[in-house]
């Protein structure tokens, strides 16, 4: 529950689905001085759709690692062939829903009473991605680059 922050009645498949090389995993992985600081992780569940997770430390939040993290997330998506991704988030979870917001996520339905689903563009989101990070400072590769 706390991994996918929705029920799961048969974990099983889930891990099989996760470990399955056609779902194309795509990971980023912050770290500093060899301690993980952020990660993010997309994974296909069908056609050009993913699932999108993503953890920042919680001493380094509020800092743009989150909108990085996202932003190479998809960026990295778009190479795959991804086109949609969804994020499901406890209602709770403010930084989450800011994200959502920054990266243009659509609100699509509540999951039982307290989780959200938000539905990505991924075209979108990498543009709304890289102006939040030009806001922030945060000077990244032209997308071009990123995706070489």
């Amino acid at each position: 529950m706390l991994r996918f922050l929705r029920p799961l009645r048969f974990f099983e498949p889930e891990v099989e689905r996760i470990l399955d090389k056609n779902h194309t995993p795509v990971s980023v992985i912050a770290s500093k001085e060899s301690l993980v600081i952020g990660s993010g992780e997309v994974y296909r569940i069908k056609g050009d759709e993913g699932e999108l997770a993503i953890v920042v430390h919680d001493n380094y939040r509020r800092r743009g690692l989150g909108t990085l993290i996202m932003y190479m997330l998809f960026a990295e998506a778009q190479k795959k062939g991804f086109t949609k991704i969804h994020a499901y988030t406890h209602e709770t979870n403010v930084p989450m829903k800011r994200l959502a917001q920054k990266f243009r996520g659509k609100f699509i339905s509540m999951i039982e009473e307290d989780m959200y689903d938000f539905l990505f563009s991924v075209e979108e989101a990498i543009e709304a991605g890289a102006r939040a990070l030009r806001e922030k400072g945060i000077v990244v590769k032209p997308l071009a680059k990123i995706l070489e």
